[in-house]
């Protein structure tokens, strides 16, 4: 942990700890769904019976610098997640994430539900309604033949932006 956030490692182990509680909540309704066992898919992350297998990463994407390529450099390759899923959260106004379509075209994620709205016309409630994107994994596509699918996705410079980009993943 950079140790600008030393000071606040409880906040953070909390925070892990809520989307480790919120990944098995949507894990147990994907097995009710699939009329299966509600326990089976959360049984595998239980870190009462050993590691849960769930990681907790701060993101960094610097800004643009003299030297990008436009159409060469991106911030992130191509991949899916080897997981059973993933929840990504993303500060307003920094778009870059694209997912790959079933058609095979890269597609923008849209990180902002208000339609760019700035912080400042946002009222506090709506603050604490920031969207999680849930991205499914490749143990998960495993664990269900393939009924759900891992989401092949990347981190790109989107046109016209070239500032910082941060995001939580769990």
């Amino acid at each position: 942990m950079p140790s600008t956030f030393e000071s606040e490692i409880d906040t953070f182990i909390d925070f892990q700890q809520q989307c480790h509680s919120l990944c098995c909540r949507i894990l147990e309704l994907f097995a009710v769904a699939l009329d299966i066992d509600r326990d089976w898919f959360v049984s595998r992350h239980d870190s009462k019976a050993g590691p849960s297998g769930t990681i907790f990463r701060m993101l960094y994407y610097p800004q643009i610098d003299s030297t990008y390529q436009d159409g060469i450099d991106i911030r992130a390759g191509a991949h899916s997640d080897y997981g059973s899923i993933t929840l990504l959260f993303q500060q307003r106004g920094q778009p870059g994430l694209e997912i790959l379509t079933p058609g095979g075209q890269w597609t923008s994620v849209p990180v902002d539900p208000h339609d760019g709205a700035s912080m400042a016309t946002i009222n506090s409630d709506d603050a604490r309604s920031l969207p999680i994107l849930v991205n499914i994994g490749d143990l998960l596509q495993d664990w269900t033949s393939g009924l759900l699918k891992s989401t092949k996705h990347r981190v790109v410079f989107p046109a016209g932006e070239s500032s910082d980009r941060y995001s939580l993943v769990s």
